[in-house]
């Protein structure tokens, strides 16, 4: 792919230029092997603010800590009846928020000479099968290759084979007078909440002892209208004793939980990537850990194949969280009940270990022995159930 072609304008066209574009950006930037490439980056429009808050566990140094907001060395879980409070280690679990990874990698493309960026509005993408033309309102962009994340995900809605699970959320960044939060200790699950029939949690990250980020999530096939969130996040405010507060900030997201191939949508010439390319964990709805491992793969693959089709890169935790999945979207009142044998009668840092795709078969098997064997049996033999 280093050969120039006259019928083409770029080796790389990445369309969006949010977490996961800017992930292979700043992958492709790091490797002299890309220095002789045209790459070009089409994104609406600039990205500055605070638009996301992204966390993930990590063991060790990474490679974005020092743009981290916070990170704490404890983590809490609970539900009705107990609280389970926890050493994260060898883990750190980390808050990043979008304006500082904003700011790193765009700053790294400004001083580039290989990467542009465009902001326009993508009309379509098509695979030529010699290359890939990116239709936009004023022109057409020929390319080599080309890497999305700018898919409409709607067409989950109808595939009964993989049940799709929306995680769903409205979280408040609140200031108090009076020191009330324990800067040290994430919430990771309260499901102390009122279930209704769901899956329902907060999720608590304390930024200091009088700033936290408060959230009402769910992981249930159906949203809220945002009044019914904040009502949940006001009660639960209430319930701890927190009625005077100062809300900074609001945010708001839709992930879409589905154990879908997402592979098979790819051509010889187009990658979706980021959640339009199944690079959200299935199981929990994290992505940006995620995409960072997705990231760093891709560069090595971009070196050494010309067919996009065969990023797969398929593992038995696939299998896991699609089982999981169907238990969920069957039984989405079960969440509670799951995810404390999870976190409370078992080992919660095997459990992230799990959960980031790195636990040894013989882990999995103690993991799989907490679980309730009928129901997963069922959904192993019954998968669309």
């Amino acid at each position: 792919m280093n050969a120039r072609s006259e019928n083409f304008e770029f080796d790389l066209v990445i369309l969006g230029g949010g977490a996961s574009g800017l992930l292979v950006i700043d992958q492709l930037l790091d490797d002299p092997f890309f220095s002789t490439w045209n790459i070009l980056l089409i994104e609406k429009e600039e990205k500055v603010t605070d638009d996301r808050t992204w966390c993930y566990w990590e063991a060790g140094e990474g490679r974005f800590d020092q743009l981290l907001t916070c990170e704490w060395k404890k983590a809490l879980f609970k539900n009705e009846v107990e609280d389970k409070y926890f050493d994260l280690s060898p883990y750190t679990y980390k808050m990043l928020r979008s304006s500082a990874f904003y700011k790193r990698v765009y700053g790294r493309i400004r001083e580039s000479s290989g990467v542009q960026v465009l902001y326009s509005e993508v009309m379509s993408v098509m695979d030529t099968s010699g290359g890939v033309e990116v239709q936009l309102s004023d022109r057409v962009i020929a390319a080599k290759k080309c890497l999305s994340s700018v898919r409409d995900l709607r067409f989950l809605k109808n595939i009964k084979k993989y049940p799709l699970l929306q995680q769903h959320f409205v979280g408040w960044f609140i200031e108090v007078r009076s020191p009330v939060f324990d800067e040290k200790c994430v919430t990771l699950m309260d499901f102390s909440v009122d279930q209704k029939g769901n899956t329902r949690f907060m999720y608590v990250l304390p930024v200091s002892k009088t700033e936290a980020l408060v959230e009402y999530t769910l992981f249930s096939a159906d949203l809220l209208e945002e009044s019914e969130y904040e009502a949940e996040i006001m009660k639960y405010l209430d319930k701890a004793g927190i009625t005077e507060y100062r809300i900074v900030e609001k945010e708001k997201g839709n992930i879409p939980m589905t154990a879908y191939p997402f592979h098979h949508k790819n051509s010889k010439n187009l990658m979706y990537i980021g959640t339009a390319g199944g690079w959200t964990k299935a199981s929990t709805g994290y992505t940006f850990y995620n995409a960072m491992r997705k990231a760093k793969a891709l560069k090595e693959f971009l070196k050494s194949s010309s067919d996009m089709r065969k990023f797969t890169n398929r593992t038995r935790f696939d299998l896991y969280d699609r089982i999981f999945l169907n238990v969920l979207f069957a039984r989405n009142g079960l969440g509670q009940h799951l995810f404390s044998r999870m976190f409370i009668e078992g080992n919660p840092i095997t459990m992230l270990k799990f959960l980031n795709n790195n636990t040894a078969i013989a882990e999995e098997f103690d993991i799989m022995a907490a679980m309730p064997t009928w129901l997963f049996l069922k959904n192993i033999i019954k998968p669309t159930s």
